[in-house]
Formats: C-alpha cells, sequence, structure tokens
C-alpha cells in the first residue's frame, strides 16, 4: 500500500492592504488577535481558543519579538458577554460593528491593530481513481486504485485598525490538502486478460459498502485540520506588510 500526502499552493485572493498599515507603524503600535470563527458551524469555545492561537502564532512568525496580544485580553476588555456578542456578529456577517472597537481602543491602550478569522468553508470529500501502469515487459499492464480524503478550507482574515475602525487589511484563500492510499490489483489475471483485469479493478472501485471500503484498506483519514489551518495563517499572515532592509 502507498500512502501519499499532497497540498495546494495558492495565493491570497482579494488582497487589500491599507497605505498605513507599514511594518513600522505594527512594531510601534502594536496588534492582537481577537478570535478565530466558523461561518459553517459553530465551534466550541476550547477550539476557538486554538484556533486563535495559531493566528497569533502565524503574527509572532512574522513579527519577531513583539509581545501579540492573545485573544483573551480582548476578552477580558470587552467581558466575555460582550466578546460573545461581537464574535457571533463577525461570524454570521463579516464585519465588526464599531462600537466594539471602541471599547478595544479604550481598554488596551498599547493594541492598534486586531486581528479576526472567519472559516467560510470546511469540507472534507472522498475519490478514487483506477491507474494502470503498461511499463512492465511481457506482463501486461499493472492496476492501483488511489482512495483519497481531501480537506478543503477557505479562511478570511481582516485586520481593523481600533483608531479609525478602518480594515486596514484584508484577504481570503482557498486551499486543499489530500491524504491517499493506493492499493495494487491483485494480480491473478494474466496479459492475455486484460479486459478481465481492468473490470476486476473497475469492481473494487464500485464497491462502496464492501469490506474493502469499511476496513481499514479504505480512504485514508482526513489530514490535520489544526495544522493545515496553521499553514494557510501562516501563508495569508506572510502578506502582511514586510520589514524593508535599508
Amino acid at each position: 500500500m502507498f500512502v501519499g500526502i499532497f497540498a495546494g499552493c495558492v495565493s491570497v485572493q482579494g488582497l487589500y492592504v491599507d497605505p498605513s498599515f507599514t511594518y513600522q507603524s505594527v512594531l510601534e503600535n502594536n496588534i492582537g488577535v481577537a478570535g478565530v470563527v466558523s461561518a459553517t458551524r459553530k465551534i466550541k469555545p476550547s477550539q476557538q481558543t486554538a484556533l486563535s492561537n495559531l493566528l497569533q502564532n502565524a503574527i509572532i512568525k512574522h513579527f519577531p519579538g513583539l509581545p501579540v496580544m492573545p485573544s483573551g485580553d480582548v476578552v477580558r476588555a470587552l467581558g466575555s458577554n460582550r466578546y460573545r456578542v461581537m464574535m457571533e456578529y463577525y461570524r454570521l456577517h463579516g464585519v465588526v460593528p464599531d462600537q466594539y472597537l471602541s471599547v478595544l481602543y479604550t481598554h488596551i491602550i498599547y493594541m492598534r491593530y486586531v486581528t479576526f478569522a472567519r472559516i467560510e468553508q470546511d469540507h472534507i470529500s472522498h475519490h478514487r481513481e483506477q491507474y494502470e501502469d503498461t511499463s512492465t515487459a511481457g506482463n501486461g499492464s499493472t492496476s492501483s486504485i488511489d482512495f483519497t480524503t481531501t480537506l478543503s478550507l477557505r479562511v478570511h482574515v481582516d485586520v481593523y485598525d481600533v483608531i479609525t475602525h478602518r480594515i486596514v487589511w484584508r484577504g481570503s484563500l482557498s486551499d486543499s490538502t489530500s491524504q491517499s492510499n493506493r492499493y495494487e490489483v491483485p494480480s491473478m489475471v494474466t496479459s492475455s486478460h486484460e479486459s478481465l483485469k481492468r473490470a476486476v479493478a473497475q469492481s473494487i472501485i464500485g464497491m462502496a459498502g464492501s469490506a474493502i471500503v469499511d476496513s481499514h484498506h479504505a480512504y485514508p483519514t482526513a489530514p490535520s485540520f489544526y495544522n493545515f489551518v496553521q499553514r494557510i495563517f501562516n501563508s495569508m499572515v506572510g502578506n502582511f506588510p514586510k520589514h524593508q532592509n535599508k
């Protein structure tokens, strides 16, 4: 059995960077994380905290040495009830009302920029496909079947200026990552019966409810959700303003 891991590589879509949002401005005024929500489903507070930490990790990596404000500071500034209302509004509408940004500006002195992330797509799919290798001299073709599990995500990130209440950075990223199990078709059919061999392979592919699909020789588990989200956050934050060497 062959196990493969595949991932895409795409750029940030709908990228907007306000001229006031510079690397130096972030260093001088600091940046924080409000939180991460999912538009497709409600997530548990513990999951929201874990995802917010991933976003914070990405920002710290981009701004080494900067004391990036964690989401817990935002929760304390707003109060837990008001924080939940703000994040639910962002989950449903994708925007943050000015009133919450005003409170953050008042209560968190050393944070001008605050980052929100919204998972807009979160989908797992399965696919199976047959391959034939005809390079085996004198032995006809060898068939194999790939059982593939794909995780697809679309993530949107907004950075707000709590002084002006404007979005100073915005972008989305859609990407997918897959894991595959490859199984060889039993070589019980000789080269003189290639049509029969193909029929055997096709029958295996079509056995959606059979033992081969329900047993360990089937679809692999989905790629790690949190590892993939971290990679997406790293890619997106990598498009934040960069340090300009003089």
